[in-house]
């Protein structure tokens, strides 16, 4: 069969050049050459920095601007006194406190507050006397309301303890209602329990059989009277 004129005609036994093998195994990769390639695209993008920095000059404006006055008289003085009014404030107080604690200690008069309360150490600062109204309590000579007959008024309640009370109420009344809850619970389990302990028993002489493996018929025919009877 004659090939078509327009194919070469194959070489038989004929192999590829040794050229061509020699080629096939090796790699044509180096890295010495990608290392100066990037080194060079490097150079090229700074040279192209350094043109354009040149180019526009002092025309950019620098990201932080320094104070190049500086500040006046008046400026440093303000600053100077606020520095110290912090300094001070804390001073102040400690001394206040200290003031204070040291009146108490020396038998003077006892902070505001606990003037304003009417406390006990209101009673101890003025020699024992209570509040206007109130009965004398322990005071000069030692002696009693309760022996002369006067009464004592109570204080009235807070707002703060007015609440503690309505939920002391609250809470006694719910836990009255869970117990009762409870019980009424432990009833009906005991009463579902016994009727089911009842049927069962009932149900074991209904089924049960004699020697023989023959039902015993007096338990059922009592089922079934037991059951015309409640019809009736």
């Amino acid at each position: 069969m004659e090939e078509p004129p327009h194919r070469k005609p194959r070489k038989f036994a004929a192999g590829i050049s040794l050229d061509k093998f020699a080629k096939l195994k090796k790699s044509t990769f180096d890295k010495r050459e990608k290392l100066e390639k990037q080194r060079k695209l490097n150079a090229a993008t700074v040279n192209k920095y350094k043109k354009l920095k040149e180019r526009l000059g002092d025309k950019r404006e620098p990201k932080f601007k320094l104070m190049q006055d500086e500040p006046d008289a008046d400026e440093q003085q303000q600053v100077q006194q606020q520095a110290q009014q912090h300094v001070q404030q804390p001073q102040q107080a400690q001394q206040g406190a200290a003031d204070e604690e040291q009146q108490t200690l020396e038998g003077g008069t006892l902070p505001p507050q606990h003037q304003l309360e009417g406390g006990p150490g209101r009673d101890a600062a003025f020699g024992g006397r209570g509040g206007r109204g109130g009965g004398r309590g322990r005071g000069r000579g030692g002696r009693d309301d309760d022996a002369g007959g006067g009464s004592k008024r109570h204080k009235p309640q807070s707002h703060v303890q007015r609440i503690a009370a309505d939920v002391q109420t609250d809470k006694a009344a719910k836990q009255q209602e869970q117990q009762e809850r409870q019980r009424l619970f432990e009833e009906r389990r005991a009463k579902l329990a016994a009727e089911a302990k009842q049927r069962a028993a009932k149900s074991k002489l209904l089924f049960k059989k004699t020697s023989h493996g023959q039902p015993v018929m007096k338990y059922r025919v009592e089922k079934v009277l037991e059951q015309l009877q409640q019809q009736q």
